[in-house]
């Protein structure tokens, strides 16, 4: 199950928001390479780690699995910081939705449970997009990313395309509907009824 956390509560779960901004730092900084800057503990903390900023998080026995930030654009947005060019092309349409950011999986979770949690967090999203009047997100993300969401069985809209540091870079859209949430369920039934066979299969 997903945790939701606004910004003050997670704050103050210090263990589970320390380990998660560590695996942040693993995956945006020792494997992407982006030059972000780390706390003396080695944390990537930015200045969008603040009030009006919403965590989604899937952990077990007290270890992170997977997270993402969810933030109202209106409030402030990542991609208007960072990508001011692409923000000026689409502001219109985004500056009503609400942006996904800093989306991470924990290092070393192997391939099923890195899916099983990631798919878990994305049914969580769908359902808190849809609760909280969020239903509409958008995100920057590498095409490897969105792919992987859309064989989860939530397809993006592709808005826009660009470079960074000489990688393809994608502007994308989610909408959180009861199709996607539906779809989503299918695909975390699938990763169980895999997990179930997989004992029978080694058994026999």
């Amino acid at each position: 199950m997903t945790s939701i956390y606004n910004y003050e509560d997670f704050a103050a779960a210090s263990a589970l928001a320390g380990a998660m901004h560590l695996d942040r730092a693993a995956q945006f900084v020792g494997r992407h390479r982006w030059e972000l800057k780390l706390s003396e503990t080695g944390a990537e903390i930015d200045g969008f780690d603040r009030r009006g900023t919403e965590y989604l998080m899937v952990a077990r026995e007290g270890r992170h699995l997977a997270s993402l930030r969810l933030r109202r654009a209106a409030a402030g947005s990542m991609t208007a910081a960072a990508f001011p060019h692409l923000w000026r092309r689409h502001r219109r349409e985004l500056q009503r939705m609400s942006e996904v950011t800093r989306f991470c999986s924990a290092p070393g979770l192997g391939g099923r449970l890195c899916r099983e949690a990631v798919t878990e967090l994305l049914i969580g999203l769908c359902r808190h997009g849809r609760r909280s009047g969020q239903e509409q997100l958008f995100g920057v993300v590498y095409p490897g990313v969105a792919k992987a969401i859309a064989r989860n069985g939530w397809a993006s809209r592709h808005l826009d395309s660009f470079e960074t540091d000489g990688r393809e870079t994608w502007l994308c859209r989610w909408d959180c509907t009861a199709e996607a949430d539906w779809r989503l369920q299918e695909c975390a039934a699938r990763l169980a009824e895999r997990a179930a066979a997989r004992p029978l299969l080694q058994a026999a």
